[in-house]
């Protein structure tokens, strides 16, 4: 019995050993810059202007009147925006607040963000991701008990990163 159990007590050893020199580390997820970008009060001119006739005759308006006063952009900063978009050069950009006049700006930067999501069919949802990496699998929620919410999943280029974009909106 004696001469077994040096072999039966080396036994797990041995196999530890093994288990651990052919384990792979982990593999590292790459570095991954993320931005998030408000689109603001970005509206058509004729919806400003509307909205500031509106106000000044005190009627219901497009926007609210301290926003159709004070508004300052309109469309035609979308080309000026994308320039932004651009130069921040983030691997992932979340975009809060992309009403229909906004969404040609998908189209201005798919050069450098192929890849996008967004929840423009749920309602209230108006949220994008553009990822210079493939894009594995989104979900979107609006009208729950949280507020307008999307993910993306990366892919394995990005370590299968989830991005999430929130909108919180004030109640």
């Amino acid at each position: 019995m004696r001469r077994y159990l040096l072999p039966i007590l080396l036994l797990p050893v041995l196999l530890l050993s093994l288990a651990t020199a052919t384990q792979r580390p982990a593999a590292r997820r790459p570095a991954v810059a993320i931005a998030s970008w408000n689109m603001e009060w970005l509206v058509s001119p004729g919806t400003a202007q509307g909205a500031r006739l509106a106000c000044r005759r005190g009627q219901r308006a497009a926007l609210p009147c301290d926003v159709a006063r004070d508004l300052s952009r309109d469309s035609a900063d979308l080309s000026r925006l994308a320039w932004y978009a651009r130069r921040l050069d983030a691997d992932v950009i979340a975009l809060i607040e992309m009403g229909p006049n906004k969404r040609r700006i998908l189209e201005e930067i798919k050069d450098r963000y192929p890849y996008h999501t967004h929840c423009y069919q749920i309602d209230y949802c108006n949220l994008a991701i553009l990822s210079k990496f493939p894009i594995a699998g989104s979900d979107a929620r609006s009208q729950w008990d949280g507020p307008p919410v999307i993910s993306a999943r990366l892919g394995p280029e990005a370590g299968g990163l989830t991005v999430f974009a929130v909108h919180t909106i004030r109640f």
